[in-house]
């Protein structure tokens, strides 16, 4: 029930009507702008321009993948699994799965680099805000790709002119990307809300011209 809050000086937390601030978090994180905010089952997780780190059992660790510093995270989506999903600023997505964490970038089949809000719908899939507009890709497939059984990931995008509009999203803003409970997934992009319907989304493709070669 509490209430965390990520200010340009620091995380702080709202309780019995006042801001107040855990000690090992002033003493690792004071002035130090915050990202984004999430959280497991267990652990608070949070990023800065410096790293990305989680706080459990009154103690600030820093997040690491393969001994180096976790930075860029600008946003994190916590499934019904308890997995832990990552959007990055330039570096893809990332899947911290206990203590593994897996990187999922372009050349795997990704749509963009940057990922700016994350959600997953009724059929599972995870939808994503981005640079280039929005985009969904099926999550057992993402964790088949991060278990090592798919070589690689089909992410299904929908383009910046779809519905004639600009509908890139942009970093900064939370959330980028929310699932309501009538199954509608809201989106903040440049030029305003867009709302999609997933259960009920269809692609209109033109039939290609036909051309009469002969007759009988």
């Amino acid at each position: 029930g509490t209430l965390w809050v990520g200010t340009t000086a620091g995380l702080t937390s709202f309780e019995n009507g006042k801001f107040v601030r855990p000690n090992a978090l002033e003493a690792k994180t004071a002035a130090v702008p915050i990202l984004a905010i999430g959280e497991d089952r267990h652990r608070l997780f949070f990023s800065t321009e410096r790293g990305t780190y989680f706080y459990a059992d009154g103690k600030i660790t820093e997040l690491m993948q393969d001994g180096v510093p976790l930075r860029g995270v600008d946003t994190f989506y916590l499934d019904p699994d308890g997995l832990l999903w990552m959007g990055m600023l330039g570096g893809g997505l990332r899947l911290l799965d206990g203590d593994k964490i897996s990187s999922i970038v372009p050349r795997d089949g990704l749509f963009d680099n940057e990922i700016y809000g994350i959600v997953r719908d009724a059929e599972d899939r995870l939808w994503m805000a981005c640079s280039k507009g929005i985009f969904s890709i099926s999550r057992s497939d993402l964790r088949r790709f991060a278990a090592g059984e798919l070589k690689k990931v089909t992410s299904n995008f929908y383009s910046p002119t779809d519905a004639l509009r600009v509908i890139e999203a942009k970093p900064g803003v939370q959330p980028a990307v929310s699932y309501m409970k009538d199954g509608r997934i809201w989106f903040s992009t440049i030029r305003g809300l867009l709302v999609l319907d997933p259960n009920v989304l269809l692609r209109h493709v033109p039939a290609p011209p036909g051309v009469i070669e002969e007759v009988t």
